[in-house]
This record gives C-alpha cells, sequence and structure tokens, in this order.
C-alpha cells in the first residue's frame, strides 16, 4: 500500500533563457555648418541603453539605442571635438518555456569590432557590430514530499531555508541639478557616471530605493586647448510600487542611465544638468520549508525514489572594490588628455583546476604628441574579482562592474593607469540535496530481523543516527533513550546499544 504523504512547493528561482545575439552598428554622419571639418579621426565609442525589455507571448522583445560618438581633431591644430548620433534597436528571441511573472531580464553587451573613416573633410561612415548577452530569471515550483505518514517508518527531514522571485518593477524618473560650467563653452566631449551608491528598503507593496551617482561632464572652452571637468554627485529618492512586497523582503536595485541633458538658461546664465534615469527592481522572499530527505521501513520491505533539488539556500549582497594596474609603451612626447574605460559584466570562467569570476576591461587614452595631433591608445586586461566567498558554479551571479576612477602616469615612454572597479550585485547561493520523491511499504512482505537483542555498535564522530538506525532496522529515537543521548549526530567517538526488535 502507498503512504500517506504530505507535500508543498518548493519555489527555486530558475534561468528560463542563456542567449545572445549581434546587432550592427551603422551610422552616416553629415557635419553642419557650425561643426568643425575632419582632419584626424582619433577615436570612436559605442554605448547601449536598453529602454524595455519583457516578455510577449512566447517572444522576448528588447528594445534600446546606441550612442555612437566619434572624435575627431578638425584641421590647423584646433582643439578635440566630438559628433554624436542615437540609432535605435529592437530585437527579439524565441522562447521554449512558458514565462510567466514575475520575472526580471538582464541584458550586457560590448561593441565587438568598429570601422569609422572620413569620407570627406564633413563626412564620416562609421560600420560596426555590437554583441549582446541576455539572462531572464522567473521561478520554478518543485513539488516535494514534507512528511510521511506511517507508524512503521522513520524519515529525516531538512529544514530548507530558501528564497525566490515573487515580484520586480521599473521605473523611470528624472534628476535635475545645476552645474558650474563657464559662459564661453565651446563642446561637451563627454558625459559619464560612476560610483552608483544606493539603498533599497522594501515595505508593504512598496521598494523605496535612495542613492546617490557621480556625474562628470567634460568640456572645452572658446579659444583654449584645455580640457576641463565639472562633477556634481546627484542624490535620489523613489518609490517603486510592486505588488505583493512585504516588509522583510530583500530587494535589490539596477541603476542605469537613459539620456543626459545639458542646458543653459540664457536670464540667470545658470547651467541645469537633467539626468534620465531607470531602476529595475527585484524582490525576493525568504521562507523555510520542511523536506524529506531519507526514509526506510522499520517492519516491511519498501520502495522509494529519490531526487535531487537544486534550490536557493541564500542571497548574499556584493559591494566590493578591486584594482587593476595596466601598462604600456607608447614612446616620448605623449601629454594625457582624456581616456575611456570599458568594462564587461564578470562571467565565470571555467579551467581544468578553478571556477573564477572574471571581466574584460579596456583602457583607451587620448594623447596628443609633440607635434601637437592627437593619438589614442588602447590596452586591455582581465580583472579577477573576490565576492568574499567561495565561487561555485552552481551559483548564479547577477553582479555589474563600474569604474570608480582612474589614475594615468606617464614616465617617459612608459604609460601606466591604475583603475579601481566596483563590484556589486547579488549572488544565489545554490545548495544541491536529495530528497524522497516517493515511498512505499510493502505489507505484505515483512523484513527478516533478528529478535529481541542489544547490539554493541561503534560509532565515529560526525556519524548520523538515522544512518545507524536505517542499517539496524530500528528507529532513531529508541537509539537515543537507549544511550540518554540529546543530539541525532555524534559528537565524538563513542560505543552504542542498538535495540533491534523481533517480530
Amino acid at each position: 500500500m502507498s503512504n500517506q504523504s504530505l507535500t508543498d512547493v518548493l519555489n527555486t528561482t530558475a534561468k528560463f533563457i542563456d542567449s545572445s545575439f549581434e546587432r550592427p552598428v551603422e551610422a552616416e554622419f553629415l557635419l553642419a555648418d557650425y561643426d568643425q571639418e575632419v582632419f584626424k579621426i582619433v577615436k570612436t565609442t559605442a554605448q547601449h541603453t536598453i529602454t524595455q525589455k519583457y516578455v510577449n507571448g512566447s517572444k522576448l522583445v528588447i528594445e534600446g539605442f546606441f550612442k555612437v560618438c566619434v572624435y575627431y581633431q578638425p584641421p590647423n591644430g584646433a582643439n578635440l571635438t566630438v559628433i554624436s548620433k542615437k540609432l535605435p534597436f529592437q530585437h527579439q528571441i524565441d522562447i521554449q518555456v512558458a514565462v510567466t511573472p514575475p520575472y526580471f531580464i538582464n541584458v550586457d553587451g560590448g561593441l565587438e569590432y568598429v570601422n569609422t573613416r572620413a569620407i570627406n573633410s564633413s563626412r564620416i561612415d562609421l560600420r560596426g557590430i555590437y554583441s549582446f548577452q541576455v539572462e531572464g530569471y522567473n521561478y520554478s515550483k518543485t513539488d516535494i514530499t514534507t512528511a510521511i505518514n506511517s507508524t512503521t517508518s522513520c524519515s529525516e527531514t531538512d529544514n530548507l531555508i530558501h528564497f525566490y522571485l515573487c515580484g520586480n518593477g521599473i521605473r523611470q524618473f528624472s534628476i535635475e541639478d545645476e552645474l558650474d560650467i563657464p559662459d564661453n563653452i565651446e563642446k561637451i566631449i563627454n558625459i559619464t557616471h560612476s560610483n552608483n551608491k544606493s539603498t533599497v528598503t522594501s515595505y508593504q507593496n512598496k521598494v523605496n530605493v535612495k542613492g546617490s551617482v557621480e556625474v562628470d561632464v567634460a568640456y572645452t572652452l572658446e579659444n583654449d586647448m584645455m580640457l576641463y571637468h565639472a562633477t556634481k554627485a546627484l542624490n535620489y529618492n523613489q518609490i517603486v510600487d510592486i505588488e505583493g512586497t512585504k516588509e522583510n523582503n530583500i530587494s535589490f536595485a539596477d541603476f542605469s542611465v537613459l539620456n543626459y541633458t545639458v542646458t543653459k538658461n540664457p536670464d540667470n546664465k545658470k547651467t541645469t544638468f537633467i539626468l534620465s534615469v531607470g531602476l529595475d527592481v527585484k524582490v525576493f522572499e525568504k521562507s523555510e520549508i520542511i523536506a524529506v530527505s531519507d526514509v526506510f521501513s522499520k517492519i516491511y520491505e519498501y520502495t522509494k525514489e529519490s531526487q535531487p533539488i537544486l534550490y536557493d539556500e541564500n542571497l548574499i549582497s556584493i559591494d566590493r572594490t578591486t584594482t587593476v594596474l595596466l601598462e604600456d609603451e607608447i614612446g616620448e612626447g605623449f601629454e594625457h588628455i582624456y581616456d575611456f574605460s570599458e568594462i564587461s559584466s564578470p562571467k565565470l570562467i571555467f579551467s581544468d583546476e578553478s571556477v573564477e569570476l572574471k571581466s574584460k576591461i579596456t583602457f583607451s587614452a587620448i594623447l596628443k604628441n609633440s607635434q601637437g595631433e592627437y593619438e589614442c591608445f588602447s590596452k586591455t586586461g582581465e580583472v579577477i574579482f573576490d565576492t568574499g566567498e567561495e565561487i561555485s558554479e552552481q551559483n548564479e551571479y547577477l553582479l555589474a562592474a563600474d569604474i570608480i576612477d582612474s589614475k594615468v602616469n606617464i614616465d617617459g615612454g612608459r604609460f601606466s593607469v591604475k583603475i579601481n572597479i566596483g563590484l556589486s550585485g547579488f549572488v544565489i547561493k545554490r545548495r544541491r540535496i536529495n530528497i524522497v520523491r516517493t515511498f512505499e511499504e510493502k505489507t505484505d512482505r515483512l523484513l527478516n530481523r533478528e529478535g529481541d537483542a542489544l547490539i554493541l555498535y561503534y560509532g565515529q564522530k560526525g556519524e548520523k543516527l538515522f544512518d545507524i538506525a536505517k542499517k539496524y532496522k530500528t528507529d532513531v529515537e529508541s537509539i537515543m533513550e537507549e544511550n540518554e543521548l540529546n543530539e541525532k549526530v555524534l559528537i565524538e567517538n563513542r560505543m552504542l546499544f542498538i535495540p533491534a526488535f523481533g517480530m
């Protein structure tokens, strides 16, 4: 006969897509009359911004735009300048499994290659390929046995503390503040952001995200060959509505910049900086469930089926910094003007000996030589991250790497840069265990048992009483009572009396 079993559902964060795709990056720049002519192309950059990512039936839809910038030197020794353009795109990926909310999607990417050429002094042609990696997560449900209702069986259970995705929400907003920039500005060369720090607190049906981000505006002035910077720390405090959120939930927020705007007020002569931002908030529920990890019959022959499961045992918040040094020989007579840093999202890299969490970093520096011409030097390296925990291939690493700052040094013909990198996000720490799926006692087939006896058994430290009871077809409680034990695991080597009851 089948025993009566009590069951429950274990929720686990599951990856429903892990894919990659490429998109062309193609643009033609026709310089206006107020733009300076092209003498020499120095550097081309392309960055992506994701504005929408959602599941529509059996499709994952990703929408966004590329911002491409061409930095060039005009003729007659003029200062470095730039021209830029936004290129919208949409991409769809087939999904092989049914996906229901809540879910969250991570999209990361980088420029594979780009070819930029000046057709003439007022026309620039750009062709390249941008590569994306996409990961999507929601939760899967696993039916598990929590108890076996039988007086003739003995079962072992584990209390599983687990986490699962219970909600997510997106909010877009703007941060506005004044910048201290002179009136005679010629050109904004680049705008970057770094060192984003935030705290995320969950309430009833709401998540509060407070943070600060530092922006850097690089610009040139009229009739001035220097490059200047205006920096500003911008604070934000936002509420994201997420139905079903509770006060004890654990939440994380991804911060992304959608757009920058710099405007000059002609009335008060003040410069206003507007930062358009997107927050992608994920909410996880902490829960506890009992799972039967092993069971046997003390009286009857039996059959059972076990299954391995991998569940979210813990969520670990990561906020760490590391430093990398890149060096190269560049020759004599160069002056540092400006630099760019690109770093990929950390990925697990497998080798025969270990598993490491790595990112690829590329540092590009615009330098000016003794003849007044601009050159761009690039150096690529690897960053190995330490999360403070052992790296495991069964965990999910949902982390972002950001450039905090960099310090360039040119000594003779040798170029070096010290880069501080921030690692932030969270790790879903997984644990693999075996649980009992089915159990059935054969009540018409008795076990072959010995008569009443006390058997001497030398137990080893760390041995479970359940395993001893299973071996001698008795129960844990009888062993504990006979030997006056308080724990179900032996804390030392010792002799035990094992009661084996006859029929």
